[in-house]
């Protein structure tokens, strides 16, 4: 349990400099299932959506697009709900606009010789890079910490035994 300890530790502390994390969720649900003395075994999970980020797949969309923050979004760590692509469509002068690198939700202000602000990027699927790396951060802390954290509870065993 000590060494899966450190392994979510591990993993929880790569996760900012992979990821943009939007909030808290991903983080805390890197959880362990500690070891019983029925079953001496204790296992590291993540939550269902990350196994994209392991394994590389493509991420397709629920209905016509996926939505990537545009320059006039910015790098806000959560869109607030009035700029969101539901939201903004239902505002006037805002409208899918189809360009040759793709799909945008452009927004119009002011008078017709104004430049468009680019909202949004759309695109119907996605490719995920193999960057999370899970496996391989969880198994070389075993492999570094398990003999460590094995001799700490055998000494203990050890001391407190009747």
């Amino acid at each position: 349990t000590r060494t899966a300890q450190d392994a979510q530790s591990e993993v929880r502390g790569q996760l900012p400099s992979r990821f943009r994390l939007r909030n808290g969720w991903t983080m805390r649900n890197i959880r362990i299932t500690s070891a019983q003395k029925a079953s001496l075994e204790a296992t590291i999970t993540a939550p269902d959506y990350m196994a994209k980020q392991e394994t590389g797949e493509t991420e397709h969309a629920r209905k016509r697009y996926l939505a990537a923050p545009g320059p006039a979004i910015g790098d806000a760590r959560v869109a607030p709900a009035r700029l969101r692509p539901r939201a903004l469509l239902s505002q006037p002068r805002t409208f899918v606009l189809d360009t040759a690198g793709g799909a945008v939700i452009a927004q119009r202000k002011g008078r017709k010789r104004k430049p468009l602000r680019l909202l949004w990027w759309l695109t119907p699927t996605q490719r995920n890079s193999e960057r999370f790396e899970f496996g391989d951060t969880a198994a070389q802390v075993v492999e570094r910490r398990f003999a460590i954290r094995f001799e700490e509870a055998f000494a203990r065993a050890v001391a407190t035994a009747k």
